[in-house]
């Protein structure tokens, strides 16, 4: 339910939100206030400015973002913390974007905890690094690296039932 709440607030604000700071603030104004005490939800928000050749991402205590340039993979772990776990002028404070540059070619990948945590029948973890290596190895579409680090999640697990949310979203820089 808090996914669709989310979508609520953005959709409802979308045209007066333009940069991640704006986002993580609106939600964390509309939303963190409505979570019970021992509630929390991480998020990451991106903006891409195409004019600039730049993505601004804003981090609420989600997993990195992993940014791709040739095989070289950097992690992007803007400080900030969950929405719904300070009140808002700390969350402002705490709150501190980063600006980088993209490139064509570049490939962004986000994702959720199910993916790292995703176990196999040793209870292993797949893992960050694991997940790097894949993401290192990816080429073509958005959509054909989001196939390929799936089909590498579930080969890992051997397509164990599914215990958390497992979602990746791709972006490949083209044509700036």
């Amino acid at each position: 339910l808090y996914v669709q709440k989310m979508q609520g607030i953005l959709q409802s604000s979308k045209d007066r939100l333009s940069t991640a700071r704006e986002i993580m603030n609106h939600l964390q104004a509309h939303l963190g206030s409505t979570l019970e005490a021992t509630t929390f939800i991480t998020a990451v928000a991106a903006v891409f400015d195409r004019r600039r050749s730049t993505v601004e991402v804003a981090r609420a205590g989600h997993l990195p973002l992993l940014v791709r340039r040739g095989r070289r993979i950097q992690e992007v772990k803007p400080p900030g913390v969950w929405l719904g776990k300070a009140e808002m002028k700390a969350f402002e404070g705490m709150m501190q974007p980063v600006s980088l540059d993209v490139k064509n070619g570049d490939a962004l990948l986000f994702f959720t905890d199910g993916i790292v945590e995703t176990s196999n029948a040793q209870k292993r973890e797949f893992g960050l690094p694991r997940l790097k290596k894949t993401f290192s190895t990816s080429n073509g579409t958005a959509k054909s690296i989001v196939s390929k680090c799936f089909k590498a999640v579930g080969a890992f697990s051997h397509y164990s039932p599914v215990l958390d949310d497992k979602t990746f979203v791709a972006v490949r820089v083209q044509s700036l």
